[in-house]
Formats: structure tokens, C-alpha cells, sequence
């Protein structure tokens, strides 16, 4: 902040410091065309025969549980957070277009039906601006094309933590721990029509009750961790484990073992739970083209 921000007396000074090579490389990133260099080159360094790690695993679960809510209840949009969420939101759009099913991606800066771009995982690059249907803006996109009273949204977030009733902290963690902020979050919470949230299990993230509410949780339904899935089933305001996700290793009761040792409340448990396969070769394919340099993936607390 001090370097970048605070030294900087005003824009030609920004722009001086940041030097003519990296201001003209920026601006070649912005041709239409530019992703299929970078993509050329990470093709042949992407490995789908490589074992999925446990934020592979969890990406890719997410991907089919929002591909599964689209179906169920006709989303026609998503909106996704950044990080983990928005490579399940990337993913889940593509894979339900090869079925013939359209599915808008928007993004709460003013990008609506945009085709996300390998090598680059951040929603905001240059590289995805020419794909998108409409330019818009955050009042366009959160007021009407999500929170719309006749659009059918589906919403995709991460956190810092997460409690049993589903409401979301990503803005401090007291006293003095300051995280990220809400960003979109609590409008994209407040405004879809349903919310699946996207977070690594940890005692540090499963939390009874959130310190700081950044999101509330009345309409997140699914939260998918690297272990499992958690939902919450007909009028229950507490999630209920669903679902865990295969990693090849250990038993069923090994992984709800360490699920609930990993989360800090008294858990709820269907009394069938589901068995979420490993990725295929086709779905770790994509995922590690969207994220060559696992700067989204890369194993976390």
C-alpha cells in the first residue's frame, strides 16, 4: 500500500513507477486474442493424470453441486465471489454448455455473460472483457440481472468462516485479525436466489457462530468444504452433512471422522450420505487450465 499507493502523488506518478514494459504488456493483454498465447504455452504443461489435491477435490465437487442446483431449479446466471467459488462457477458454466444448457457467468463489476479465459484465474482480467455479452455496471448486475425480482440467480462464495447456519465472515476475525472485507459478498448473499459457498475445512473456518457476520447465511443452501458436503435440507436453518468427497485414501468413516474433529459444532449427519467420486481426468483438465500456477489452489488452513 505504502509503495504502490500512498508514494504515488497522483496518476502519471502511479503510471512512472510501474514502468513502459509492464503499461505496454498490460495493454497487449487486453486484445481480444491475447489468452490463445497463454494458452499455448500452459497446454502442454497441464497434467490431468496427476492425482487431484484436496482443493482440486473440492473445486470440482462444488462444480457439480452447482451444475446439479442450475438443473433442479432453472438458474439461468451465476455470480461468483473470488477464488475457489469463481473457478466452480467458471467450470460448471462450460461443462453445462457442452450439455446444451446456457448459463450466463456475471460479475458484480459490470460483466454479464463473459467466457472466462484459461492461465488467468482472476475474474477481472483484461482477457475476459471481449467475451462478455454486455459491459455493464455493480448497480446493473447486483440490483437487477441478480437481485432482480424475476431472475433466477445462483450465487458462489468463499470465506474465512463459515457457522452452522450458514453465515459468513470474510471481514475480521477480533481482535485485530483483518481479513479481506465483503467486497459483493453480503449482496450477492442477500440478493440470489441461492448461494453455494466454497471453503477448506478447518476448526480455524468451521465455526458454531461467525464473530463477524460480512454475509448473512438465510440463503446459502450448500457448502462444500475439501472434505464434504454440507446442506441444508428442506426448512432446517443448520447444515446437515450430505455427501463426502472421495480422495482415494481413506474409508467413508474415516473422512467423517475427520470432518467432524474439523468442525467446531455438534454436527448434524444424514443418515444416508452420498459418495462424491474423484475428478475426472476431463474436469482436472480444465480446472489446472484455468489455474496453471494453483494460485487458487494451492493448500490452505
Amino acid at each position: 500500500m505504502g509503495e504502490w499507493v500512498l508514494s504515488c502523488a497522483d496518476p502519471s506518478a502511479y503510471v512512472k513507477k510501474l514502468g513502459q514494459a509492464r503499461v505496454e504488456a498490460l495493454k497487449k493483454k487486453s486484445h481480444p486474442d491475447a489468452w490463445r498465447k497463454e494458452f499455448e504455452a500452459i497446454r502442454p504443461q497441464i497434467r490431468a493424470d496427476e492425482p487431484a489435491k484436496a482443493m482440486e477435490r473440492m473445486v470440482i465437487a462444488a462444480t457439480r453441486e452447482i451444475i446439479s442446483r442450475v438443473k433442479e431449479n432453472t438458474f439461468r446466471t451465476l455470480l461468483a465471489g473470488i477464488g475457489a467459488s469463481n473457478l466452480a462457477a467458471w467450470m460448471a458454466m462450460y461443462l453445462l454448455r457442452q450439455e446444451g444448457y446456457e448459463v450466463d457467468v456475471m460479475a458484480e463489476i459490470g460483466f454479464f455473460g463473459y467466457l472466462p479465459r484459461p492461465a488467468d484465474p482472476f475474474i477481472f482480467n483484461f482477457s475476459n472483457i471481449p467475451t462478455c455479452k454486455m459491459l455493464t455496471d455493480i448497480s446493473e448486475v447486483l440490483g437487477l440481472l441478480m437481485g432482480g425480482e424475476n431472475q433466477r440467480c445462483l450465487g458462489v462464495l468463499s470465506a474465512a468462516q463459515v457457522d452452522r447456519f450458514g453465515n459468513l465472515n470474510s471481514t475480521i476475525v477480533p481482535p485485530d485479525i483483518l481479513i479481506t472485507g465483503s467486497g459483493g459478498a453480503n449482496d450477492v448473499a442477500c440478493g440470489s436466489s441461492q448461494v453455494v459457498v466454497i471453503l477448506p475445512q478447518s476448526l480455524l473456518r468451521f465455526v458454531p457462530q461467525v464473530p463477524y457476520v460480512t454475509a448473512p447465511g438465510h440463503r446459502v443452501r450448500a457448502l462444500v468444504s475439501t472434505l464434504g458436503l454440507f446442506e441444508k435440507i428442506a426448512d432446517q436453518k443448520e447444515f446437515t452433512l450430505t455427501g463426502v468427497i472421495q480422495d482415494g485414501k481413506f474409508s467413508t468413516e474415516e473422512t467423517v471422522r475427520s470432518i467432524k474433529a474439523q468442525c467446531a459444532w455438534d454436527l448434524k449427519m444424514a443418515s444416508t450420505l452420498k459418495t462424491i467420486p474423484l475428478p475426472k481426468p476431463e474436469e482436472l483438465a480444465l480446472l489446472r487450465l484455468f489455474d496453471p500456477e494453483k494460485i487458487f489452489l494451492t493448500e490452505s488452513v
